[in-house]
């Protein structure tokens, strides 16, 4: 059998979830959690816990009475001092005397959290060990801080997440361009998807690395907000001897309006609050607004409150852009950092199908950042803009190689050309044209007695387009 858990000091004191106050010479516990106020009073659940001899619990073991209890009412004290004399023996309710103890915890409860305990000491001015300051996975993780990474949805969070946790468990890095200098050990926190999927996303990436997956990585399927799932949360920590956690995601972890939170920061401040209980730290994953899921500029703000990028150490954008076969661009931007280099961005690539998974990324280049940003209207520059493409994608190209071979070999205007694809703009048309024209697939003339270019086909297009025809 395990060993019993070591019995807490006598009197009030600590866990990492909670308060628990002991009661030696009466060999009874008061576990409490999920402390909050609510209209003025303070709210918890409390368990109550009694090894007396003689005395067994109703529920299981020791274990007396647990419910959602008020600290600050005199009847509620009173009237769980009955119930718990009603289930001990009668010689051994004078002994304890259940009345005195409720109020003693109580009293004890409510000054703590009045006051609060201190843990901090005076400055003396210690520095950091030499070597700059450490990091869990350069530059997107700082050891010791939590970080946000978010993108629009299908991006490829999780799988980026996924990898560079990988290479974490094996201490070394699966990502050029994301440097693990040592093993971490990381659970995580799941609220999106589920163990199998999991499961089959981690096999993916050993089979396209070629090692075995590591120990090291613990997976947590999430029901609750954070904030209700401290005692769970702290078990699998302790038990996996976890060095930090993956939250996946952000808003699914948040506590709602509804279940107690107030304002839209609320949510996000309490995800910090409840990390800085448990004593961990790790990475968010969030996700962005309605409106950057279908705009082609980089998305630098995270859903909801403002406060998400306020109060984040470390944020960290991913952008996937022009996409040929099963390779992608693959941009990573920090637009905020209080722990590294601020404002860079590297560019790189994703490989994904269903047997590959692969992520790489050059060094980080400011003139990148430079070339990829463009502030909205006003003084903060929130919106990105992506680059120029470097080449058209294989529909693009369909698209209009289809319209100019129907024409061939007349050719088409823009104008003519737009309304034929349904493209947004006539510069869009241009800038789509130029691209293909830069690959050989057409090429501009000037149409005689206007000063409009008409667009045709060269023989590459047209042995484009025919390869592509249906047999």
């Amino acid at each position: 059998m395990p060993d019993a858990p070591p019995l807490p000091p006598p009197g009030l004191s600590e866990t990492r979830f909670g308060l628990v106050y002991y009661e030696p010479d009466l060999h009874t516990l008061f576990e409490v959690v999920d402390l909050r106020r609510k209209s003025g009073e303070l709210w918890g659940e409390l368990t109550v816990r009694c090894n007396l001899e003689g005395v067994r619990g109703q529920l299981d073991g020791n274990r007396l009475r647990q419910g959602n209890f008020n600290f600050s009412s005199m009847t509620t004290r009173q009237s769980w001092a009955k119930a718990l004399a009603s289930q001990v023996p009668d010689a051994l309710n004078k002994l304890l005397d259940w009345g005195n103890l409720m109020e003693m915890v109580c009293q004890e409860v409510l000054d703590h959290e009045r006051t609060g305990a201190i843990h901090g000491g005076e400055i003396v001015g210690r520095r950091a060990p030499s070597g700059g300051r450490p990091w869990a996975a350069y530059p997107i993780l700082p050891h010791g801080d939590t970080a946000t990474l978010f993108a629009r949805g299908g991006a490829g969070k999780t799988g980026l997440v996924a990898t560079m946790a990988f290479g974490m468990a094996l201490g070394r890095s699966l990502i050029p361009g994301i440097r693990v200098d040592r093993p971490y050990r990381t659970a995580i926190l799941d609220w999106e998807t589920n163990q199998e999927t999991a499961e089959d996303l981690w096999g993916t990436i050993a089979e396209t690395n070629h090692v075995a997956v590591p120990k090291g990585v613990w997976y947590e399927p999430m029901d609750q907000p954070l904030e209700r799932s401290l005692p769970k949360i702290a078990n699998v920590l302790d038990r996996h001897k976890a060095d930090l956690v993956i939250i996946d995601s952000v808003m699914m972890a948040m506590i709602s309006s509804a279940e107690g939170a107030g304002d839209p920061a609320d949510g996000i401040t309490r995800v910090y609050q409840s990390l800085r209980k448990l004593g961990t730290w790790g990475l968010l994953i969030d996700h962005v607004t309605g409106g950057d899921m279908t705009s082609r500029k980089v998305a630098m703000k995270a859903y909801g409150s403002i406060f998400k990028m306020n109060l984040a150490r470390h944020a960290i954008v991913l952008h996937i852009g022009n996409r040929v076969g099963e390779t992608s661009q693959a941009y990573l931007l920090c637009p905020k950092s209080n722990v590294g280099r601020d404002r860079w961005a590297m560019g790189g690539t994703l490989v994904r199908n269903d047997d590959e998974l692969r992520w790489a990324f050059s060094d980080m280049d400011y003139d990148l950042y430079d070339g990829l940003t463009a502030a909205r209207d006003g003084d903060e520059p929130t919106s990105q803009e992506m680059p120029d493409e470097e080449f058209a994608t294989p529909r693009q190209a369909d698209r209009y190689i289809n319209a100019l071979f129907d024409a061939a070999p007349a050719g088409l205007t823009v104008n003519v050309i737009q309304h034929s694809v349904g493209a947004p703009s006539g510069a869009y048309v241009r800038k789509t044209m130029n691209r293909l024209q830069r690959d050989g697939l057409v090429t501009a003339v000037d149409q005689i007695g206007s000063r409009e270019k008409l667009w045709v086909l060269t023989q590459t297009g047209i042995d484009f387009k025919l390869a592509r025809q249906p047999e």
